[in-house]
């Protein structure tokens, strides 16, 4: 993520990814363990068979900075030569964090950083299921965690997968940014300076090596995609796809040439809710953006999926992470209290009529608050019934916020929000349940034979 060259120093209190790492893999193992204990005493107790052990999350840092930060990088040497020797520590912060989010948004050190990143993870993957022979075979999957800049890393890689699967180049000769043009106001060319946005990286050369794998899940943690994907003008182009998905499945019969292969989902059944949507995947499997309300480096995603200019009240609001226990309490009192406060404002801005009306107005506006509660509720779920997001995939939401505690100041919160995401335990019970469910699934694969019927175990006198 932003910032690796500095965490990664001994004279730095903040973890960097390796010690974030480490903090997360072992948190989760100690959860799983202590809930293995807790199975295996009850079984003691009731007579029954003790569970199978836990199985193991491993976790596999991906550095990339050590190489883009060397001593003997030119680029280093020259901000080096250039920075002035006054308060060090706090140009230290801006040489080894704002620079990384400066120099990512040129070509080049793009190039450098996927190249980096696409070498790692394919020898890691390689030199993982090496040591592990039988992972893959018994239903081991994969999946791709990014936090901060590191999210922005895992996007482009998979962007440059999804071209690599439709057999289209990763490098395009003359394609430069043209953000200013993609966001001008529209004239006679309107319609082509839109589509010099892109969602991708802008790279300087093919990409010959990307991931190995394609991602169970995908989770951003932090994550300031959404900026990147604004600066990049990536929003006309992902309405574009939806003006192409929605006019596809008005006239199903007519050509898809140039429409993108991740419509054809969408093409079965058209509905009001859909069509409202971009169809835009990527071969991600679930993606979840997750962030800290307080977070100031976070940014949302959704709304890029949204036509431009969607009013804000339309925008859904982001999902509450859970695990099982739902949303606190005092999450939905406070969401019930806005709610309200809303509705009222409303109105008393409005408010013309006699007593009867005020009753009758103040009952619509408990319903109304109610209702929207109950909506809140479902979205916390993962599963809201107003909208559904393709680029989601099976969880339909992109977007989960943190709950926050009953006494919480969001400036006091925003100091060390960016950095406690690995040791956050909301979200190893989340990648914890995630990770049960590929077990669960791998389970129930292995309890059917190749027909499609159930095994069952053979008795005493059976071969």
């Amino acid at each position: 993520g932003i910032g690796e060259a500095l965490w990664s120093r001994d004279d730095c209190s903040v973890p960097g990814v390796v010690a974030s790492t480490d903090q997360a893999r072992d948190g989760m193992n100690r959860k799983l363990a202590d809930a293995w204990r807790a199975d295996c005493k009850r079984c003691e107790k009731a007579g029954e068979p003790l569970p199978s052990p836990p199985h193991r999350i491993e976790l596999i840092p991906i550095e990339w900075y050590s190489k883009i930060h060397s001593a003997s990088s030119e680029l280093k040497n020259t901000l080096l030569a250039t920075t002035l020797d006054n308060i060090p520590r706090l140009r230290a912060i801006a040489n080894d964090v704002v620079f990384d989010v400066l120099t990512y948004l040129t070509p080049s050190f793009t190039q450098e950083v996927l190249e980096t990143c696409s070498m790692d993870i394919t020898e890691s993957f390689e030199r993982f299921n090496k040591i592990h022979p039988n992972f893959a075979p018994a239903g081991g999957k994969t999946s791709l965690i990014g936090h901060s800049l590191g999210s922005v890393i895992a996007w482009d890689l998979l962007c440059i997968l999804k071209d690599k699967q439709n057999g289209k180049p990763t490098y395009e000769p003359g394609h430069t940014q043209a953000t200013h043009e993609v966001y001008a106001k529209e004239d006679e060319a309107g319609s082509e300076t839109r589509k010099a946005g892109h969602w991708g990286p802008i790279l300087t050369r093919d990409i010959e090596v990307s991931l190995p794998f394609v991602p169970e899940s995908t989770i951003f943690l932090g994550s300031p995609l959404g900026l990147f994907l604004s600066l990049r003008g990536a929003h006309p182009v992902l309405d574009e796809l939806r003006k192409k998905s929605d006019g596809f499945k008005r006239d199903v019969g007519g050509s898809s040439e140039g429409i993108d292969e991740s419509l054809q989902v969408m093409v079965s059944e058209p509905d009001p809710i859909s069509t409202k949507v971009s169809p835009f995947t990527l071969p991600s499997g679930e993606i979840f953006n997750i962030f800290h309300p307080a977070d100031p480096v976070a940014y949302r995603i959704e709304p890029l999926l949204l036509p431009p200019g969607t009013p804000d009240r339309s925008i859904p609001p982001p999902a509450y992470l859970t695990a099982d226990k739902g949303v606190r309490l005092h999450i939905q009192l406070q969401e019930a209290t806005k709610n309200i406060s809303k509705s009222v404002s409303g109105l008393l801005g409005g408010l013309t009529m006699g007593n009867s009306g005020i009753i009758a107005a103040v009952a619509n506006v408990s319903q109304e608050a109610e209702r929207r509660l109950s909506s809140r509720r479902s979205s916390a779920a993962g599963y809201p019934e107003e909208i559904k997001f393709a680029l989601g995939g099976r969880s339909t939401r992109v977007d989960y916020q943190l709950q926050t505690g009953i006494v919480e100041n969001e400036y006091l919160s925003a100091i060390s929000a960016h950095g406690g995401y690995f040791c956050h335990d909301n979200i190893l019970d989340f990648v914890i349940n995630l990770s049960a469910k590929v077990v669960a699934k791998s389970e129930r694969l292995e309890s059917v034979d190749d027909h499609g019927w159930e095994k069952k175990e053979s008795s005493k006198g059976e071969r």
